[in-house]
């Protein structure tokens, strides 16, 4: 055991109990993820409503549509989707979301204390410490307990991808292949970690049963693509062809600015250098160390990163988070005095990076309350019921309006026609096309839908100081009635149409 002197020696000897350490890990996720969740009623990015959007269309018998009757695919993780239609009604909506999140985070924690222990393996000196202190270490993790109550899927995609390892190494093939199928269906990036991790294994084991989390998720892959096939005619979702991207350099540039700084394990330093220590002594944790690589390099090269986003984007990177932290608290130091410096290196990188991302967090859902939750709420008593409303970010404005009332998705994510429109301007004027009566729109799209519409300026929604990206600034999203296409919206799309004036009392 990791000899501490004095009457710490009782408590350690408690903690280190198998089941202990479980609990206290679970205990203080449940605390820090409640910490978290207080003091705001929307989330930090508007796709997390984007999934309420077509959980609450499951829910309500309309399957998995954007709009009521159109099957999309604007939408990447199906598993995510299932686990929240429960809840996709409720008033309370977002604290459940949260609440669920946080209950994720917990079982995540726990899974990171059992996947430690077997890790270490049974002729470790102090496995179930190390365990603890891995589940703790998590359970405070600042981007992890960002992620957790951001209402995305990131909390579920590492906790199934977690807990696949733990069931694989535990012997228990079908329930990881099971989970497997499960990862992939919460992102299908946990591909690039479960692919390269059963291949590691399998070539140093020669036993075929290691493949099957692979196999499962697979498995899983070839039933999305088939789903996504059969209901838009494309074999990937539409947000694949929306935001892939082919520049590992780039990928690997934002991974470094922006992806290792919010990791306490990398920040410290003692992650690491512990992480490196585990792989060079344990196998069993160097194929999970070189699967995460491998898993980095294949995220960095096949998205879109844009270098001034942040959680928007690294929440790609979060799902295998919890990894390398768990490699590192395989290496733990067993003297008292490196152990102690180790834990307080590491303790004052999560203080540092959790007030940072406390403050942004904070800020990110401030600006999607204001540029989304808001004139949502707004429009939905003051639409006409037939209207169809061209948006950009359509997230919070679907879930929030009507079901009679149509959102057209400027930039495609839910909409197949413009999302493999060839260009911008094909696309614009498959959006034009669809006879929208309004527009809620930001700085960037407005220029051209006035140039190709009429528009009567209702309202104006405000950000003073938006976070969602590096530089801050101040950000507007407009909100318009659509009275015709001007003539070189016609000219450009043929658009022989005019729409009419008349609206409900009330409406913009």
């Amino acid at each position: 055991m990791l000899g501490v002197p004095g009457p710490a020696r009782n408590l350690l000897t408690w903690w280190s109990q198998p089941w202990a350490a479980g609990a206290v890990a679970c205990g203080l996720a449940l605390l820090a993820g409640a910490l978290r969740a207080a003091g705001s009623d929307s989330f930090c990015l508007d796709d997390a409503y984007i999934h309420l959007a077509y959980a609450k269309s499951l829910w309500l018998g309309d399957g998995l549509s954007y709009n009521p009757g159109d099957h999309e695919t604007g939408f990447s993780s199906p598993l995510w989707v299932l686990v929240l239609a429960p809840l996709a009604t409720l008033e309370s909506h977002v604290a459940a979301v949260r609440a669920l999140g946080i209950g994720l985070h917990a079982l995540l924690a726990l899974g990171a204390v059992q996947l430690t222990r077997r890790l270490c393996g049974a002729s470790d000196e102090a496995p179930d410490l190390r365990a603890a202190l891995a589940g703790v270490l998590l359970a405070f993790d600042p981007w992890l307990t960002f992620s957790a109550v951001s209402g995305m899927e990131v909390t579920l995609t590492a906790l199934c991808l977690v807990w696949t390892c733990r069931l694989s190494l535990g012997g228990k093939h079908v329930a990881a292949g099971a989970l497997g199928f499960a990862c992939v269906w919460c992102r299908p990036e946990s591909l690039f970690f479960l692919g390269p991790w059963c291949g590691l294994r399998f070539v140093y084991e020669r036993r075929w049963q290691v493949l099957v989390p692979a196999l499962g998720a697979l498995f899983a892959l070839g039933v999305w693509c088939a789903y996504c096939q059969l209901v838009s005619g494309y074999p990937w979702p539409n947000t694949y062809y929306k935001k892939r991207g082919f520049d590992l350099l780039l990928g690997l540039l934002y991974f470094v600015l922006h992806v290792l700084p919010e990791q306490a394990w990398a920040m410290s330093a003692v992650g690491v250098v512990l992480a490196y220590v585990a792989a060079r002594t344990r196998p069993a944790v160097r194929w999970v160390v070189l699967a995460w690589v491998v898993s980095v390099l294949l995220t960095a090269a096949t998205r879109t990163l844009n270098l001034g986003l942040l959680f928007y984007n690294s929440r790609y990177f979060a799902i295998c988070a919890p990894l390398p932290l768990i490699a590192a608290a395989c290496a733990w130091p067993q003297r008292a005095r490196w152990a102690a410096l180790s834990v307080g290196l590491w303790l004052v990188a999560v203080g540092v990076l959790g007030v940072r991302s406390s403050a942004l967090q904070a800020s990110q859902e401030r600006d999607i309350g204001l540029l989304h939750v808001e004139p949502a709420r707004w429009l939905a008593t003051r639409l006409p019921a037939d209207a169809r409303l061209a948006a950009e970010g359509a997230g919070a404005l679907r879930y929030y309006l009507p079901r009679t009332q149509r959102v057209l998705d400027v930039n495609g994510l839910n909409d197949r026609r413009v999302a493999h429109a060839p260009t911008p301007q094909a696309a614009l004027c498959e959006v034009l096309r669809s006879k929208p009566t309004h527009v809620a729109l930001p700085d960037e799209h407005i220029a051209g839908f006035q140039q190709t519409l009429r528009l009567s300026l209702a309202k104006t929604a405000t950000a003073p100081d938006y976070s969602i990206s590096v530089r801050r600034s101040v950000r507007h999203v407009f909100i318009a009635r659509v009275l015709g296409a001007t003539d070189l919206g016609q000219r450009l799309c043929a658009l022989p149409w005019a729409v009419s004036a008349r609206t409900d009392r009330g409406a913009p």
